[in-house]
């Protein structure tokens, strides 16, 4: 069974035995999809100024595309990442740089914390891997300015300082740097279509994602 369907394999055990295995899963796969999307709109993008358009953020989803064993190895590193990230919120005051956040009353009762179980912990993964789905979906678009060698090389030899006004009039070839264009007006126009591009995907996700959990709590 192995050596016909891996993936399948993978997926199966990944469920029974990795906490938050697809949310992982999903946060790897999201990070490959951008690689594809910046090798394949690099160009395109950079003589157009317009971040490109991700795909459907549930196609990433191990129930869609079953798993590699390069993605499950990078599904451990995340699965590390976010156990690190548990031992920080429950046991904070006792690692040595707790004494900077004195101020802040942290979790009072970290057995309180542990009791709470597999449903806790869980809901604590799937909340880090999100982040990092949403920071895969959005990235590209934020950084596009620097990736953007076609439209840097029209403004000299030279990028220009972050304090510099050129820099602020080439950051404006870019729609998520035009928050304060004029809703109606033609730059306002192309931002907010833009803007459908960039946070769509990510938008109908969200509520695609709440209301299935609405739905299994009934």
């Amino acid at each position: 069974v192995w050596a016909e369907t891996p993936g399948s394999v993978i997926w199966e055990v990944g469920k029974r035995s990795i906490v938050a295995f697809d949310a992982a899963l999903m946060a790897v796969s999201a990070f490959q999809t951008l690689s594809k999307v910046r090798a394949m709109n690099i160009v395109k993008s950079a003589r157009a100024n317009e971040a490109p358009e991700f795909p459907s953020i549930s196609e990433l989803s191990g129930v869609r595309q079953k798993p590699t064993i390069v993605e499950l190895n990078s599904v451990f590193s995340l699965q590390h990442m976010a156990y690190c990230m548990e031992q920080m919120i429950l046991y904070w005051e006792k690692q040595p740089a707790g004494a900077l956040f004195s101020t802040n009353p942290g979790p009072a009762d970290p057995e309180t914390l542990e009791a709470e179980g597999a449903e806790w912990q869980g809901n604590l993964f799937r909340a880090l891997y999100r982040v990092v789905i949403t920071g895969a979906v959005l990235s590209y678009a934020y950084n596009l300015p620097y990736l953007d060698q076609h439209s840097i090389a029209t403004m000299g030899p030279e990028v220009p300082d972050s304090g510099d006004r050129a820099w602020g009039d080439y950051l404006r070839r870019f729609p998520v740097y035009n928050w304060d264009a004029e809703e109606g007006s033609e730059r306002g126009r192309w931002r907010n279509a833009e803007y459908k591009k960039i946070f769509g995907p990510l938008a109908e996700w969200i509520v695609e994602t709440a209301r299935a959990r609405g739905s299994r709590r009934g």
